[in-house]
């Protein structure tokens, strides 16, 4: 935990003003009630681009069981978050792993799915990355995370993101 806690107290001690204003809107985007409706309008959005596919509604179906697996999670791991004095948003649920980081990362990975096909897939495949590394980040910004608890997020995002999308993409080919 030496490195973890180190990683932590470089963002705590390296937060100006402009850093912790776009953290606070990173966390605001992170937060349950804006994320689901943002999955369902990427959804409708896809829908009106793209083929009415099964895929396209990989956002909604990443997030939900990404909400199911956090919350799994952050109850049998239990893990304690960083010292409160430093916080800067009131958190009341455990540490491991960070929703925002899983949550975003679930996006990311259905974006990098559903826009391969795309003529401009690299731009968005890293605006995707991009984002999602930003919200991690900005826990840490925010005082509120460890580092593993954002890798772990990213992880449990990304995998469960990946998976919902291959799933749903397979189930197409074989009704198709």
């Amino acid at each position: 935990m030496p490195v973890e806690h180190s990683l932590w107290q470089f963002f705590v001690d390296h937060r100006p003003s402009l850093v912790v204003d776009l953290a606070k809107m990173f966390a605001a985007l992170g937060d349950d009630l804006v994320l689901l409706p943002l999955a369902v309008l990427l959804a409708f959005f896809g829908l009106a681009t793209r083929k009415r596919t099964l895929a396209t509604l990989g956002p909604v179906f990443a997030i939900v069981p990404t909400f199911v697996a956090v919350g799994a999670m952050k109850t049998l791991i239990d893990r304690s978050r960083p010292p409160a004095a430093q916080a800067l948003v009131e958190v009341t649920s455990a540490s491991m792993p960070s929703g925002h980081a899983a949550y975003a990362a679930a996006l990311a990975a259905t974006a990098w799915v559903l826009v391969a096909s795309s003529p401009r897939a690299a731009l968005w495949r890293s605006v995707a990355v991009v984002v999602a590394v930003l919200a991690g980040i900005a826990r840490m910004v925010l005082g509120v995370h460890w580092a593993g608890d954002i890798v772990v997020g990213w992880a449990v995002g990304g995998i469960v993101g990946f998976c919902v999308v291959t799933a749903l993409g397979k189930r197409l080919q074989s009704n198709g």
